[in-house]
This record gives C-alpha cells, sequence and structure tokens, in this order.
C-alpha cells in the first residue's frame, strides 16, 4: 500500500524522482547516505522535475501557499489518519 503524497517528484504510484536512485547511484552507498537523500528531496522539492505534475504546477505556478496547505492535507488525511487507524484496532487474540 502506498501513502498518497502531494509533491512534485512522487507519482501517485509512490515512484520518486531523487538522482540519487537514478542517474547517481552506486552499489557502495549506505543507507543513511539514501535517506538523506531522500530527506533532501523531501525537504527541497524540485518542480522543474516533476512526476506529479499538477504538484509541480500549484508550486511553480499558481500559489505557494496553496500547495503547502495541500501537502498538510494530504500528510492529514492519508498519514495521520492511516496510522491512528491502526493504531486504533483492537488487539489480536
Amino acid at each position: 500500500m502506498v501513502t498518497k503524497v502531494w509533491h512534485p517528484n512522487i507519482s501517485t504510484n509512490g515512484k520518486i524522482c531523487v538522482d540519487i536512485l537514478n542517474e547517481k547511484w552506486k552499489p557502495g552507498m549506505t543507507l543513511l547516505e539514501l535517506l538523506e537523500g531522500m530527506q533532501g528531496l523531501l525537504r527541497a522539492p524540485n518542480p522543474d522535475s516533476p512526476l506529479s505534475m499538477d504538484a509541480a504546477a500549484m508550486m511553480k505556478l499558481v500559489d505557494q501557499t496553496m500547495y503547502l496547505s495541500t501537502c498538510v492535507a494530504y500528510t492529514y488525511t492519508f498519514a495521520f489518519c492511516m496510522l491512528f487507524s491502526v493504531l486504533m484496532l483492537p488487539p489480536v487474540k
């Protein structure tokens, strides 16, 4: 299952556009290097290399505030609510 994310460099099916997973990939990379690369992408989206055209267009052409509000709405709707629903399940007997 893929958690929906509103981000110009992440597609609706979960594909991620980050250089360390493509052309800069090296077999000797550590997990820490990969996670730092992912963190950098999440902190600094690149709307000039989009996988989600809608998110990129909103970020570049429409309104930065609307883009950030949509990010927050997706996080709340698809990440927090999913986490809370899992945490609220009755214990398995």
